[in-house]
């Protein structure tokens, strides 16, 4: 199964070619539209979520894969999202798009990640995926003008507890803060890179996951400030 998630930047339509040559059977967007707008996905098994046409996230599923809405989702916690894939009864998929707050300053970016996570640790299984934009890194946890609900640190100690981690840092062997990959340029510019996308799993999973990559700057920085991330799981490990 492999399984895409990306910040597309919006405007999905107009870039589905290049995704899409991944040959995802899960793809997991932020900043995509409605689903109507997508004519080259109009068939594909799909959810979104949104308070706006232009912008929301989408889940779609491709090779005959379905996608629900968890039962337990709540609007509270808009783009945090949980998932599941009927077929495979002990996967949860969160998507995360982590965004700005300015009427509940906690709330914004890893603070809304921490509020909802913890909200949801009851439906963790044995092989839960957290995947997304969580627009944040752990070296902006001290640097905080205004207190968050969590911080990374603590998002990384929560999601420990249920043994669920970071696949880019344990298949590289990095500290968090220390990565040498980013995921996301500022403006586009080469020169201002950042790690701030994640995919986290369940230590059940982590011997499953084939590949692991993250989209090349050079090939990506026409579409999206932000790169895919790209990881391929065995799936006879996930039923």
């Amino acid at each position: 199964m492999k399984i895409v998630s990306w910040n597309c930047n919006m405007a999905f339509r107009k870039k589905t070619s290049q995704i899409l040559k991944i040959n995802p059977n899960l793809l997991l967007l932020q900043e995509c539209e409605h689903p109507q707008k997508i004519e080259d996905l109009a068939s594909t098994s799909n959810v979104w979520v949104g308070n706006n046409k232009n912008k929301g996230i989408g889940i779609f599923g491709f090779h005959n894969l379905k996608v629900e809405l968890h039962s337990n989702y709540s609007s509270n916690y808009r783009y945090i999202v949980p998932i599941i894939i009927p077929g495979y009864k002990k996967i949860v998929i969160f998507i995360v798009w982590a965004m700005n707050n300015a009427k509940e300053p906690k709330r914004r970016y890893i603070g809304e990640v921490y509020n909802a996570l913890h909200y949801y640790q009851e439906i963790f299984t044995s092989q839960t995926i957290i995947m997304g934009d969580f627009n944040w890194n752990i070296i902006w946890d001290t640097n905080l003008r205004n207190p968050l609900y969590g911080t990374f640190t603590e998002v990384i100690a929560l999601l420990k507890k249920y043994q669920i981690t970071s696949v880019y840092h344990t298949r590289e062997k990095q500290n968090f803060g220390e990565e040498t990959q980013p995921t996301f340029f500022q403006y586009k510019y080469a020169d201002k890179p950042y790690h701030i996308d994640y995919m986290f799993a369940s230590s059940a999973l982590l011997h499953s996951i084939q590949s692991f990559q993250i989209g090349n700057y050079e090939q990506w920085k026409k579409l999206s400030d932000h790169m895919p991330l790209i990881c391929e799981l065995n799936e006879n490990c996930l039923k």
